[in-house]
């Protein structure tokens, strides 16, 4: 026939599983349609074919190494999904400090550092000499009026000091 329920409804209808609105239409198909009839006739006789086989019997060892080798399937994928559960909060974790590492480096999460260069601070001189100094150095202590403190040391003439001094540094 051309509207035959699927092979699915058919086994549902001997299985008892149908919804009783659908059974009476199934029920007057199966009196209509021959190929219908003969699967479901198919399903009595498997049916009656698996009921009449003996179960095989299974020794009490066979049936514990079974079980152990469920249970150690079960584990395994266990500790596989735990695995890959540790796997991805490492991702997260490494993703989160490539962000905050991208945003301090870009300057979005730190302000930025001022490009306009400080005015030059006018420094007055105290006192020249005022601190003892090696041979073949002079010494200049000078101040800014915020009361910063520099001293100087520098070389009197460049053939008197020593090869290995200091020559014009600020200590």
């Amino acid at each position: 026939m051309k509207n035959c329920p699927p092979e699915e409804k058919l086994s549902a209808y001997f299985d008892g599983e149908v919804p009783a609105v659908e059974l009476a239409a199934i029920e007057a198909h199966l009196g209509l349609c021959k190929a219908c009839s003969d699967e479901v006739a198919a399903f009595r006789e498997l049916d009656r074919l698996a009921g009449a086989a003996a179960a095989p019997a299974v020794a009490a060892e066979e049936w514990d190494a079974a079980w152990c080798a469920i249970e150690s399937r079960v584990e395994a994928a266990q500790r596989r999904a735990h695995a890959r559960v540790w796997h991805r909060r490492v991702a997260w974790v490494a993703a989160a400090a490539a962000c905050l590492a991208l945003a301090i480096g870009t300057g979005i999460v730190l302000p930025s550092r001022p490009t306009a260069k400080a005015p030059p601070v006018e420094r007055m001189v105290v006192e020249e000499c005022a601190i003892e100094t090696g041979p073949g150095y002079n010494a200049m202590v000078s101040y800014s009026p915020e009361g910063d403190v520099m001293i100087t040391v520098s070389a009197a003439a460049a053939e008197e000091a020593p090869s290995d001094g200091p020559s014009g540094k600020v200590l």
